[in-house]
């Protein structure tokens, strides 16, 4: 983590004009100055800040679709098991309501006076204090049976009301999920109509200055040792093995990758299931300070949470970066750091 601590306040700052820069992104680089009056440094500085800035706001969509997604995902679930639930406790609810109809039946057809009436009619005290005896146990009988009546009942009314909850939560997510793939594929739009409008010499100054800034490489450095064993060392060689694969949104695998669909494809072939998004993946496994990050260790960028990387050690990280570019190894502190999480 040396070189992280190092360079952690200089790109943090960096990268938080990105995110400023993000509110004045819409499609394009109109606002960068002419080449013929301006620094060409400068302009590449700004053509690589509304680059990254308009790939930012496309992430940020993403995450929030994928949020949505696994949502009703589990709504689903949760329907498919209360449907199950609600249809069992109906069928011991019908034979219930059955067996007390026949009960009422047969008492009106062979007792039409009723045992109480047929009771006090006798003439017998033997058989009358016999009788009286088994009505009480009749009647204890019938009202433990009718308080069983009303509370299946009451449950199988409580359970209808959470299926139907439920599935007005799937519909609401439905809406939602309509919504931010509208917004998720006009972002990425924005961002591919940012990278359409440089010529060929400007996007190649771009990427050799984010190459430059974040130390990028899509090959693993001569030399270069990872310090890790077990699941850690599986994730990392299967992410690893996918450098240079490009980066798509929404993507995960096996020939193109968005960047938790690398990290949990990496843990996935290490036998560790993650959650789809960056956001949710950052509540997975345990909190590390990035003082101790250890090789394998997954690190989140931004707040709220909107991408993620995998750990390798020496300060530097495996991730699937942005549109237009490929699953590559950047410096660790390239990016504002959120947080950390060891899983496995």
């Amino acid at each position: 983590m040396r070189n992280g601590r190092h360079h952690l306040a200089r790109n943090t700052a960096s990268k938080a004009a990105v995110v400023v820069a993000c509110l004045a992104v819409t499609a394009g680089v109109a606002g960068l100055p002419s080449a013929s009056v301006a620094d060409p440094a400068e302009t590449t500085e700004q053509a690589r800040e509304q680059v990254e800035a308009s790939h930012h706001l496309a992430e940020q969509a993403l995450e929030r679709y994928l949020a949505i997604s696994d949502q009703l995902d589990a709504n689903r679930a949760q329907v498919t098991a209360i449907e199950a639930d609600v249809t069992k406790q109906q069928r011991a609810f019908d034979v219930l309501r059955g067996q007390m109809g026949a009960t009422i039946a047969s008492q009106l057809t062979d007792n039409p006076m009723g045992p109480t009436a047929q009771l006090i009619a006798s003439d017998d005290p033997d058989a009358f204090l016999d009788g009286l005896s088994a009505l009480q146990a009749y009647n204890t009988n019938q009202s433990d049976r009718l308080a069983t009546f009303g509370e299946q009942s009451k449950q199988l009314e409580v359970r209808k009301a959470q299926l139907k909850a439920k599935t007005d939560a799937i519909t609401t997510a439905r809406t939602k999920l309509a919504r931010e793939k509208d917004t998720l594929d006009r972002r990425a739009k924005e961002a591919d109509a940012v990278l359409a409008s440089l010529t060929a010499a400007e996007r190649a100054a771009v990427d050799a200055a984010e190459t430059a800034a974040d130390g990028a490489t899509e090959t693993v450095p001569a030399g270069t040792s990872v310090d890790a064993s077990g699941k850690a060392k599986k994730a990392i060689d299967f992410a690893l093995s996918q450098l240079g694969d490009p980066y798509s949104y929404g993507a995960t695998g096996p020939d193109s990758w968005d960047c938790s669909g690398l990290t949990g494809g990496a843990w996935r072939a290490a036998g560790v299931s993650l959650p789809r998004s960056s956001s949710a993946q950052a509540g997975a496994g345990s909190p590390v300070s990035t003082a101790d990050m250890q090789p394998g260790d997954l690190v989140f960028y931004y707040s709220p949470v909107s991408h993620v990387g995998i750990y390798l050690g020496g300060g530097r990280l495996v991730h699937a970066p942005r549109t237009g570019k490929n699953v590559e190894i950047v410096s660790v502190s390239s990016m504002p750091i959120n947080s950390v999480r060891r899983v496995g």
